[in-house]
This record gives structure tokens, C-alpha cells and sequence, in this order.
């Protein structure tokens, strides 16, 4: 239990950073799964851009396991951000761990 209340810890981090670090995309949902295949725990979430979306889904160590557009393509700029994102959380966690 103890491992999975950590693994939730850290997915709520990240979603926060991700809140938090792209303004004009809305988090409208969002969800943990666990992925059969890993056997972990994963958060799925959906960005809300006006009249376009786009999923993504992503593990602790921020692998993107899936991204995709709903009906409409979402501009590249959204995955840039969450990919700068995801890399200084990585670093950061990094240099914490030392």
C-alpha cells in the first residue's frame, strides 16, 4: 500500500507541475489506470485547449505511454511544454535523491 500511495504522491507532483506550467491548456480529467503490461499505476489526463483535446498518459518516471488528439490536432507547442516539464522534474528528483 505504502508503494502506491508514493507512486500517487509523485503523479499528483507532476500533474501539478503541469497545471501549473501551461496556461492555456485546462486539465478537465483526469484518472489513474494501472497498466497491466507494467503492472503500475499511471494517470491519464485531459487537456482541454477551447475547441480541441488531447490525452496523455504517463508513469512516474515520466515515460509517455500514450498522447493523443481528440478530433482535432493539437498544436506541437502543447507536448513541447509538457516534455520541458517532465525534464526538470526528472532533474530535480535527480538532485534531490543525492
Amino acid at each position: 500500500m505504502e508503494d502506491t500511495e508514493r507512486t500517487i504522491s509523485k503523479l499528483n507532483k507532476i500533474q501539478n507541475l503541469l497545471e501549473d506550467g501551461i496556461s492555456y491548456a485546462v486539465i478537465t480529467e483526469w484518472e489513474n489506470l494501472h497498466h497491466e503490461e507494467r503492472n503500475c499505476i499511471v494517470r491519464a489526463i485531459k487537456f482541454n485547449l477551447g475547441t480541441r483535446s488531447s490525452v496523455l498518459v504517463f508513469d512516474t518516471k515520466c515515460e509517455i505511454i500514450h498522447y493523443g488528439h481528440i478530433k482535432r490536432r493539437v498544436s506541437k507547442n502543447l507536448l513541447n511544454d509538457i516534455m520541458r516539464i517532465f525534464v526538470n522534474y526528472l532533474v530535480e528528483s535527480e538532485v534531490e535523491s543525492r
